[in-house]
């Protein structure tokens, strides 16, 4: 379980520098350390929350200023 979770933080970080998501990284490497299918899953939808709300809000001030300028 400890594993997982470093290994899986360092792979939210370096996706998160790319630009892509984590889970086309994190979802293999999780069923690699012997996780379940089922638990895989649910742990990369966890791990997709943060910075998918991230992105969002930030896409939602930069809409919102860019109306309230016009």
């Amino acid at each position: 379980m400890g594993e997982a979770c470093v290994i899986g933080s360092v792979i939210e970080i370096f996706a998160g520098f790319l630009g892509v998501g984590p889970g086309f990284l994190l979802m293999p490497t999780l069923v690699t350390l012997g996780c379940t299918a089922r638990i895989a899953t649910a742990r990369n939808a966890v791990a997709v929350t943060l910075p998918s709300c991230s992105a969002c809000a930030a896409h939602i001030v930069f809409v919102w200023r860019a109306w309230k300028e016009s």
